[in-house]
C-alpha cells in the first residue's frame, strides 16, 4: 500500500448517508490500495457498546481521489463476503475504515464518531474523520 504518514483520524476518507448505507469517498491526492478492507461500527449506549461488522472485502484496488465506496458496494475488484445494514438510531455510533494487504494487517484506519443519530448526513452533510462537516466532499482536501 502507498504510505499515508498522518494520524487515522486526520486521514483523508470522508463519510455520509446515501440509500440507508454510509458511503465514504477518497480525497487523498496519493493513492490508496490494498487487498482487504473492514468497515466496522459501535453502537455507543451509555457505558455498553455493542461491536458489528458492516462490511468485510478482498481483492486487489486502488482509490483515487474521488472513488467511492459503500458499506453495499465495494471498491472495483473486491468482494464483500459479509454485508450489513448499519442502524442510524444509536445517540452515537463510532464507524472504523481499516484497509490493508490482508485480514492480518491493516496499513491504513479511519475512525468517525458519530452523536446525531446520522441526521446531519442523512441530511446530505460529508464527515472527515475529526468530525468536521460540510456541504461538499474533499471540500478542504
Amino acid at each position: 500500500m502507498g504510505c499515508v504518514p498522518i494520524e487515522a483520524n486526520e486521514q483523508p476518507l470522508e463519510m455520509t448517508v446515501q440509500d440507508d448505507h454510509l458511503l465514504f469517498r477518497w480525497c487523498g491526492n496519493e493513492p490508496l490500495t490494498g487487498s482487504r478492507i473492514d468497515i466496522s461500527y459501535a453502537l455507543i449506549r451509555g457505558t455498553i457498546r455493542d461491536d458489528h461488522t458492516a462490511a468485510e472485502g478482498t481483492g486487489p484496488f486502488s482509490l483515487t481521489r474521488g472513488d467511492e465506496f459503500s458499506n453495499s458496494t465495494p471498491p472495483p475488484n473486491v468482494i464483500y463476503t459479509a454485508s450489513e445494514t448499519i442502524p442510524f438510531s444509536s445517540p452515537k455510533t463510532l464507524v472504523f475504515v481499516s484497509i490493508g494487504p490482508d485480514a492480518k494487517t491493516f496499513d491504513f484506519s479511519a475512525s468517525y464518531e458519530v452523536l446525531d443519530r446520522f441526521a446531519k448526513l442523512r441530511e446530505g452533510y460529508w464527515m472527515d474523520p475529526t468530525g468536521k462537516l460540510s456541504r461538499t466532499a474533499c471540500a478542504t482536501n
